[in-house]
C-alpha cells in the first residue's frame, strides 16, 4: 500500500476512534504501521500537584510492564516530565530532550529497557483544558532507530487530523470531557474525596482533599495515599480499605470512623465506600473505592449558608434554623445562642413565615431536605 493510501486509512482510523473509544487500538495500529513503529499508546494526562494518567490504552506492550509503569514509574519517565513542564508543546520527540548517552545513563531507562526493547518516541498531543493533555505516543526499538526528519515531516501532515479528532472526542464526551466535567463537580463538593483502584492505589482526588491535608491536622497525603497521624486510626483506616477492595471470596463492605485532630477541633468524619466495578474502555485503573472526609465545622457553615440563601433568612434566623434541624429543642437552642426563649419564639415565627411552614416538625423536614441537596 502506498504511503498516501496508508495515510488516508490512518486518518480515517483516527476519526473513527474519536467517535468510538473502543476503536483506539485500531487507530494505534494504523499509526504504528505508517511510522514503522513497534508499539503505540494513547493517553490523557492530568496535571496539578499530583499528576495522573487518567486514561491509557496501548498496543504491543506487555500488560505487566504497563501496570508497573502506571504504579509509579510514569512520573519518573523523562517524557512525562517533559510533557508536564511543556504543556503547550504539540509535537515532541525524545531527541529534543535526551541524547543517546543520557538515555543509556538515565535511571528510568535502566528500568524501561529491562522490560521492553522500545527506546525512541514520537508524540502528538493537545491541551483541551487547564492542566489536561491528551495525545498519542509512537515507540521504536533501537534497531528501528530514531525518528528522522522524514518521519517528523510525515507526522506534521497527520497531526492536524489527530488534533482535530481529539478535540471532537472531547467535545462529544467520548474521551475525557466526561472525566473533566466529573472532576469539576467533585471539586465543588464540600467534602474531601479520594478514589482508589483495585490495587488500593490513588487515582483521583478532589480539591477539598488538598485543603484538608494541607491543614496538617491529623491527615496527610503522600504517594501511597492517606496517612493518619494517629497510628491506631491509620491502622483502622487501612483495614476498612482492605475490606472494601474487590475480593473473590468475600463481600465488599466499607465503614465509617472518626479521626482525632491534634488541634483539638472536632474529629473528622471518614467514610470508606465501595464503588461498583466497571469496564472503562480506556482506563486500566477504574475507581473501585471512594474515601470521603468531612469536617463538622464545614458541615455547619455549609448548612447555614444553604438555609440562609434558600429561604432568605437572616444570620440569626439561620443559626436558629440549623440548631432546630440538628434536633435541638427550641428552649435548648435559645440557651446555646444566648438569647431569651421569647426572642427565639419570635425568630421561629419569622422562619415559619419565610419558609411557608406552620409547625416545627414540618420546618425541620424542609430544612433537612434543603441541606441534603448540598
Amino acid at each position: 500500500m502506498a504511503v498516501d493510501e496508508t495515510m488516508l486509512v490512518t486518518i480515517e482510523a483516527i476519526y473513527d476512534a474519536a467517535l468510538e473509544p473502543s476503536r483506539w487500538p485500531d487507530a494505534l495500529n494504523s499509526l504504528a504501521g505508517l511510522f514503522r513503529s513497534q508499539a503505540a499508546t494513547f493517553w490523557v494526562l492530568g496535571g496539578g500537584k499530583t499528576p495522573q494518567l487518567n486514561k491509557f490504552t496501548y498496543i504491543n506492550f506487555d500488560s505487566a510492564f504497563i501496570r508497573e509503569y502506571m504504579d509509579g514509574m510514569a512520573l519518573k519517565d523523562p517524557t512525562v516530565q517533559y510533557l508536564l513542564s511543556h504543556p503547550d508543546a504539540s509535537i515532541i520527540h525524545d531527541g529534543q530532550y535526551l541524547n543517546e548517552r543520557e538515555i543509556d545513563n538515565h535511571p528510568y531507562y535502566d528500568w524501561h529497557l529491562r522490560h521492553t526493547d522500545t527506546r525512541y518516541r514520537l508524540l502528538g498531543k493537545i491541551s483541551p483544558g487547564p492542566g489536561l493533555q491528551a495525545g498519542v505516543a509512537l515507540h521504536r526499538t533501537r534497531k528501528s532507530g530514531r525518528y528522522e526528519p522524514f518521519d517528523l515531516a510525515l507526522f506534521n501532515c497527520v497531526y492536524p487530523h489527530l488534533q482535530r479528532s481529539l478535540m471532537i472526542a472531547f467535545r462529544m464526551g467520548t474521551l475525557d470531557a466526561g472525566y473533566q466535567a466529573m472532576a469539576d463537580l467533585l471539586n465543588r463538593e464540600h467534602v474531601a474525596m479520594l478514589f482508589l483502584d483495585a490495587r488500593g492505589h490513588m487515582i483521583h482526588h478532589n480539591a477539598k482533599l488538598e485543603v484538608v491535608t494541607q491543614a496538617d491536622d491529623g491527615i496527610r497525603l503522600d504517594s501511597d495515599g492517606l496517612v493518619l497521624a494517629d497510628p491506631g486510626c491509620d491502622q483502622h483506616l487501612n483495614h476498612m480499605i482492605a475490606m472494601a477492595l474487590p475480593k473473590r471470596a468475600s463481600r465488599r463492605h466499607g465503614g465509617v470512623m472518626q479521626v482525632a485532630r491534634p488541634s483539638g477541633r472536632r474529629p473528622y468524619q471518614v467514610s470508606v465506600t465501595p464503588v461498583p466495578e466497571s469496564k472503562a474502555e480506556l482506563s486500566i485503573s477504574p475507581p473501585v473505592l471512594c474515601i470521603t472526609i468531612s469536617d463538622p465545622a464545614d458541615d455547619y457553615a455549609d448548612a447555614l449558608s444553604c438555609v440562609k440563601t434558600t429561604f432568605g433568612l437572616t444570620s440569626a434566623e439561620g443559626r436558629l434554623a440549623c440548631l432546630l434541624a440538628s434536633g435541638e429543642e427550641l428552649s435548648l437552642a435559645a440557651k446555646r445562642l444566648g438569647i431569651q426563649y421569647e426572642t427565639a419564639r419570635t425568630r421561629l415565627a419569622d422562619i415559619f413565615r419565610k419558609t411557608q411552614t406552620h409547625r416545627q416538625g414540618e420546618l425541620v423536614s424542609l430544612l433537612l431536605s434543603a441541606i441534603k441537596m448540598l
